[in-house]
């Protein structure tokens, strides 16, 4: 990093460049959002960004793990407010996920072509870091719920992903979406928690 910042100041601009990233995707492509855009609005030089991300694809990764990272706080408020059976909690916690997901519709097109063309500039160890993570997460989330399955992490982090990436198609899909994922979310409730808890 770059020897004229403070750590603070490189908290500060490191947020900065997060945010101005994560505002610039709900209404640009990943592929149309500039490095020059972004230095911008986070007030530095373009050589202060290279020392803090080789790529701009570097940053998105700490984009995305940012929005992961506030939707799982959100996710434990739910655990912590909540002292409810695990099915009642996890449903709200799905729910959640899903009204997070509304607000943040970017999130849903990282299966585009674009993105995916963003996903393989990545190194690969990054890649399937963010692959992981998602299973981590799950896990997680079912110990803090107590819930036991006898179903592997990676299949219900699966499983929860197209869920939730349907989302974009709920138009598509017509006006019962609501009440068609909801009753998808019940019988993903019911397979993952079984009658071991």
């Amino acid at each position: 990093m770059s020897r004229g910042f403070s750590e603070q100041e490189k908290k500060e601009i490191k947020f900065k460049l997060i945010s101005a990233f994560e505002t610039a995707l709900k209404t640009q492509t990943i592929h149309k959002i500039s490095i020059d855009d972004l230095i911008y609005e986070a007030g530095i030089s373009k050589g202060s960004f290279y020392s803090f991300y080789e790529t701009k694809e570097l940053l998105f990764v700490d984009v995305v793990h940012h929005v992961q990272n506030r939707m799982k706080e959100n996710l434990y408020v739910i655990i912590q407010t909540e002292k409810e059976e695990p099915k009642k909690a996890l449903k709200n916690m799905i729910k959640s996920m899903y009204e997070h997901l509304l607000l943040n519709p970017w999130i849903l097109k990282l299966t585009s072509v674009e993105n995916e063309r963003t996903m393989r500039r990545l190194p690969i160890e990054v890649r399937n870091n963010l692959i992981e993570q998602d299973s981590y997460d799950i896990e997680e989330m079912l110990n803090h719920l107590g819930i036991e399955s006898s179903i592997p992490v990676n299949e219900i982090s699966s499983a929860l992903r197209t869920l939730l990436f349907s989302i974009p198609n709920k138009e598509l899909i017509g006006p019962d979406f609501e009440k068609g994922i909801m009753l998808l979310i019940d019988g993903f409730i019911d397979r993952v928690v079984g009658d071991n808890n």
